[in-house]
């Protein structure tokens, strides 16, 4: 407990058998970093019975990969690990989990090893990420024929695309050269969605008779894709709550799906004229007379819905997250109670597990700032953000270790700030020159500029942020002599 708490080291001593001439122990620590900054302290520096004790790290981590991601550079892969179990001495565990998903097991002797074996396989599994961020209306692929699209664009461009109902983002991957050219499809067919001209029609109103929502659904399809095909619209969408589609598409497009919606109108007008008035109660939906062997009533406020469209209310709900689930009817927005949840879930409309994670995705979409969802691609599990330092963070649920400051893998051995400067430098392009001589290239311990050395002692001083550096174990102090008392007292040597 000298240098780390007690609570957080496991320690295992083995047994020596009968012809053992070693005895060696094992201790286990929940944060790396602490764990790699006790062994530096300890190693050599403990005697028992006249024999120095060597401490080595044994640095462990474990990436997550999408089954679909790892059969697409499976072979890439299996040739990095035994690239580097041969040139760098780190072990790479690959398994399949009970998903189908892959987990990969890496064990290093140090950090830094562990840090570049993590960053490159990185890299060879990194996709390109589109999100609402880059491109507003990324939503609109998301829909049954925009998902529809992203297929023909992966077979075009021989891409695997994955888009994340979690957090509406898009990731591709494949080669560099069919990732441009799948994201430059991606644009141009949102630009031309939102470049078309467009038409709303209202599905309801003094002119328009009850239920008409409904029986245009009834021809077309829940998702009007029979309008869509038949009118050779760019794209249909039907906002069931307000009764309005929205049309996109060329001008002569528009005027045939106009029309056929005016001649359902026509033939629903004369089916009405032709019936006796009735006193059955309304849907909250299609505003049409619901049977008593079809009505649901929300047990909130007792209004009614054909079952078909309550139906269609909750699936809607859940594919855009626009919660709370409420009453349709005009003028009123009572909540549902959890008695219409249960029912739903009985009628087998819905389970209880997929409107958890719908709500739970509609709250980290609108709180950005508090909560994110975890790095693996298939995982449910949320943690709350830290917008001051960098906090570790272990999923519950597939263990990958997270920086929720980052959002990314827990960069093991740097600070948040370190993180951000060597992603810089990644992204361009000098950590080629770092490395080709890290013996004297490295970032400024406090302000993290690039500093070369070139000859002379081990003291080193950053102009940009004023502070001296010992260049051996990168400690820094506000005054050379500080600097060089630290030298000869820890390293012995100026040089």
């Amino acid at each position: 407990g000298q240098y780390v708490d007690k609570e957080k080291f496991r320690v295992f001593l083995r047994d020596p058998g009968p012809h053992d001439y070693d005895f060696s122990g094992y201790v286990t620590f929940n944060d790396p970093e602490e764990g790699n900054e006790t062994c530096t302290k300890l190693h050599k520096k403990i005697i028992i019975s006249d024999n120095v004790v060597s401490v080595i790290p044994e640095v462990h981590s474990r990436m997550y990969v999408l089954e679909r991601v790892f059969k697409r550079v499976e072979k890439e892969i299996k040739d990095f690990c035994g690239k580097t179990r041969k040139e760098d001495r780190v072990t790479i565990d690959i398994k399949q989990n009970s998903t189908g998903n892959y987990i990969l097991g890496i064990d290093a002797d140090n950090v830094d090893k562990m840090i570049k074996t993590r960053y490159d396989i990185q890299s060879l599994l990194q996709g390109q990420t589109l999100d609402m961020e880059a491109i507003p209306s990324l939503r609109r692929l998301f829909s049954w024929e925009g998902r529809s699209k992203i297929d023909k664009i992966m077979g075009k461009t021989h891409t695997l695309i994955i888009l994340n109902d979690r957090n509406t983002s898009i990731s591709i991957h494949g080669k560099e050269s069919d990732r441009s050219l799948a994201i430059e499809k991606i644009e141009k067919h949102i630009n031309k969605l939102v470049s078309s001209r467009s038409r709303v029609v209202d599905l309801k109103g003094e002119l328009q008779p009850p239920g008409l929502m409904k029986r245009i659904i009834q021809m077309h399809g829940i998702n009007l894709q029979g309008l869509k095909n038949s009118t050779h619209l760019i794209s249909v969408e039907l906002d069931h709550r307000k009764h309005r589609i929205k049309l996109l598409g060329s001008e002569d497009a528009l005027e045939v799906a106009v029309k056929d919606i005016e001649d359902i109108t026509k033939t629903l007008l004369k089916a009405i004229q032709n019936n006796m008035p009735s006193s059955d109660p309304e849907c909250g939906v299609c505003l049409s007379v619901v049977s008593e062997s079809n009505l649901y009533r929300l047990e909130s406020c007792g209004h009614p819905y054909c079952r078909e469209c309550v139906k269609l209310h909750l699936d809607s709900v859940l594919s855009t997250k626009d919660f709370p689930l409420r009453c349709c009817h005009k003028g009123c927005e009572m909540l549902w109670t959890w008695s219409d949840i249960n029912n739903m879930k009985n009628f087998g409309f819905c389970t209880l597990q997929t409107l958890i994670n719908a709500s739970v995705s509609c709250y980290v979409a609108k709180n950005p700032d508090k909560a994110k969802y975890c790095i693996t691609p298939d995982c449910q599990m949320v943690y709350k953000v830290c917008t001051e330092g960098g906090s570790r963070f272990v999923c519950l649920l597939c263990q990958a270790v997270i920086c929720s400051r980052c959002h990314v893998e827990y960069h093991t051995g740097q600070s948040c700030a370190v993180y951000e400067r060597k992603k810089q430098i990644d992204e361009h392009g000098l950590q080629e020159w770092l490395d080709r001589d890290r013996l004297n290239r490295d970032l400024c311990p406090k302000c993290y500029v690039l500093i070369e050395k070139h000859g002379g002692c081990l003291h080193m001083h950053c102009t940009k942020c004023n502070i001296h550096i010992c260049w051996l174990c990168k400690a820094i102090f506000e005054s050379s002599n500080e600097c060089y008392a630290h030298m000869l007292e820890n390293h012995g040597t100026f040089m």
